[in-house]
């Protein structure tokens, strides 16, 4: 099994939101490891954007420079990985790695006719409506806010290279009487075009989910999903169907956290006061694809199930023989909710359920291994 999420951009601290997404799917990966799928994840992390180069050219510090602050940032996200419990389960691939690649491709769409270039920047075409996977209708995509640029012949051509120097001059050669751009100004890939570059070349386009927050199924997603259709098409095998997995968004104050808009808790700060396990059980908690308010009663409540669990786990007692029979039957209907779209929030109900009834840990020790929650 193949799973790909669109983890953070390296300019800022991780908020809580972003935590959100590892535990949910450090709990997915360990789910599916259980059921015997042997998943390998993807976590992305973008390290080339237009944030980082805004962020440094700001910066009053002189030593902060583009090429320091993903590094400076990846630390501190290794560390709240770490801390939280959850950075054994993933794959971490960055956009730089494979910006040669990105490259190389950008120029085979330009000279296969694919796309074309308008003062440096490159627009793949999209000829075509297409509907993608993730269930938007043809209507409900145009309605949707697009990028406009006068340089697109199509206002829903998608950007793949976004020029440093949008005046700077190509270098041409000419075969045939035709014009064939052979190097690209000096730039960045487009954001959707990063994603897509990297699970072509990780996973050779073939995967079986694709994560992330539900703000990212348009245009980013939606796109992305757009640009495999096109691209595959072009070469005779259209890409299988993906299982879109996007999780509700984590709101402060109602508002949506956001690095950009300075609304945010650190996930450092949330661990000053609360255990890996507390956070977990405040987001499982929850329905994935509902939106989730952050807040200090809600964490409190998590904590006392996270009490609740520890006591019963740390008993001595421990009567396998007794109990092997309920057991296997509550595993079956832990692993119920698991596959009817990965229910946590009716698992962690059961789990305080059979605490409440037998007051023994051999019957919640593999469902707390699955979610993720560690007590030894």
């Amino acid at each position: 099994m193949r799973i790909f999420i669109c983890g953070p951009t390296l300019y800022e601290k991780c908020h809580i939101g972003h935590a959100r997404i590892f535990i949910f799917f450090n709990f997915l990966i360990n789910f599916h490891r259980f059921v015997g799928d042997s998943p390998v994840a993807i976590l992305q992390l973008t390290d080339i954007d237009h944030k980082i180069y805004q962020k440094s050219s700001n910066s009053n510090h002189k030593t902060e420079k583009i090429a320091n602050l993903p590094d400076k940032y990846l630390i501190y996200l290794f560390r709240d990985l770490e801390n939280l419990q959850v950075e054994h389960n993933f794959i971490y691939s960055r956009v730089s790695d494979f910006l040669s690649l990105i490259k190389n491709d950008v120029a085979d769409i330009l000279r296969t006719k694919r796309g074309y270039s308008y003062a440096g920047n490159v627009y793949l075409t999209l000829e075509d409506p297409i509907v993608g996977s993730l269930g938007l209708t043809s209507d409900e995509i145009n309605d949707m806010p697009i990028d406009i640029s006068s340089g697109k012949k199509n206002q829903r051509d998608i950007l793949i290279w976004n020029s440093e120097n949008f005046y700077q001059e190509y270098k041409k050669t000419y075969c045939n009487g035709e014009n064939n751009d052979t190097i690209l100004t000096t730039g960045i890939p487009g954001w959707h075009f990063q994603d897509h570059e990297i699970i072509k070349n990780v996973f050779s386009t073939k995967y079986d989910i694709h994560g992330g927050a539900r703000e990212l199924l348009y245009p980013h997603h939606e796109f992305i999903d757009e640009l495999f259709i096109k691209n595959n098409s072009y070469n005779g095998n259209l890409n299988q169907k993906n299982n879109w997995v996007h999780l509700g968004l984590v709101n402060i104050d109602s508002e949506k956290m956001s690095n950009s808009s300075g609304n945010t808790v650190s996930i450092s700060d949330v661990l000053k006061r609360y255990s890996p396990n507390a956070i977990k059980i405040f987001f499982l908690s929850r329905k994935y694809k509902d939106d989730v308010e952050f807040s200090i009663e809600g964490l409190d409540r998590a904590d006392i199930i996270d009490k609740i669990i520890a006591g019963l786990l740390l008993k001595k007692e421990n009567n396998r023989q007794q109990y092997n029979y309920l057991e296997k039957e509550y595993l079956k209907q832990f692993l119920k909710f698991m596959r009817d779209d990965y229910d946590t929030e009716s698992s962690i109900s059961l789990i305080l359920r059979i605490i409440d009834k037998h007051h023994n840990p051999v019957l919640i020790e593999s469902m707390v291994g699955i979610l993720g929650l560690k007590y030894y």
